[in-house]
């Protein structure tokens, strides 16, 4: 008879169950991107994520360029904080050129376009710098 595990760890027959996000290195690498706070980058991590399944969904808009919808409500709950403080987030990764929003109009929520962090400082190939 094969013995259960006593605790609850991950078992290989259960990959759907734990599904996770990606972080780019250069996030934890490269001096520009570590100025972004961990939650903000744990938020691009989420972002990613989404953009992901709008590719999915064939989320594009009229340039090609895939898009997500993400509201600040939803990220305060995703992430387990504030609504305030997600909105502060979003902010700090928009300043930092992470994402781009563009408006759709009253009662409906922005568009959100990410960018990868290759893209923000194209110039910068090395570590460090």
């Amino acid at each position: 008879m094969k013995k259960q595990p006593e605790n609850d760890s991950v078992r290989a027959e259960e990959p759907e169950q734990n599904s996770f996000t990606q972080l780019p290195m250069p996030l934890y690498e490269a001096l520009p991107y570590r100025e972004i706070t961990p939650l903000s980058r744990q938020l691009y991590g989420l972002l990613r994520y989404r953009t992901c399944l709008a590719e999915k969904y064939c989320w594009e808009d009229e340039k090609g360029r895939r898009y997500i919808y993400f509201t600040i409500r939803q990220i305060s709950e995703e992430l387990g904080c504030s609504v305030r403080t997600a909105g502060k987030l979003m902010t700090e990764l928009q300043e930092k050129g992470f994402l781009e929003k563009e408006r759709q109009g009253q009662g409906k929520p922005n568009r959100i376009y990410l960018n990868e962090p290759g893209e923000l400082f194209p110039d910068r190939k090395e570590r460090n710098e």
